[in-house]
């Protein structure tokens, strides 16, 4: 699944104000966005997205990204799980022997209970479907760049005609 993010960006001094405590409507006429220009060129600029892709014959989206960002969260996610069972193995195993409060010598506390053991996963799986996400979003980016090369070729054609 791909996605889109349009954002205008350039005004420093409404950084960290949208969604925070001072986000109110209140706030955004007074300090935002009194004229609504923002608001009304966002508004234009997604209308001029939706219409030219609900249009086209071919969809301008392009694949290898979501497909690397795929890449890097599996990566993590099995760093994670390593370093779970790396912490794991470290900690002591807890003693049965009681011991004495130091503040109240006839108070007797039990150490800690040991936590359970980190689960080994098989990531085995998860790196197929990446590696096949890859295979087909490499396909999907070089079937496309081939047909608007295609495509720019017949237009440059034409219009030399």
């Amino acid at each position: 699944m791909t996605s889109l993010s349009i954002e205008y960006r350039g005004e420093d001094d409404q950084v960290g104000v949208y969604h925070s405590n001072y986000d109110s409507f209140d706030h955004y006429v007074r300090f935002g966005d009194p004229d609504f220009a923002y608001g009304v060129a966002e508004a234009q600029t997604v209308g001029h997205i939706v219409l030219r892709m609900a249009d086209a014959e071919l969809l301008p989206l392009q694949f290898a990204g979501f497909a690397d960002t795929g890449q890097l969260s599996a990566g993590a996610a099995q760093a994670r799980g390593g370093q779970a069972q790396q912490r794991r193995r470290a900690r002591p195993a807890s003693g049965s022997e009681r011991l004495r409060s130091r503040r109240d010598p006839t108070r007797v506390v039990l150490p800690p209970q040991r936590e359970p053991a980190v689960p080994v996963i098989d990531f085995a799986p998860l790196d197929a479907v990446v590696a096949r996400l890859k295979t087909s979003a490499q396909a999907y980016d070089e079937s496309y760049a081939h047909v608007v090369a295609a495509d720019l070729k017949l237009s440059a054609r034409g219009a030399s005609n």
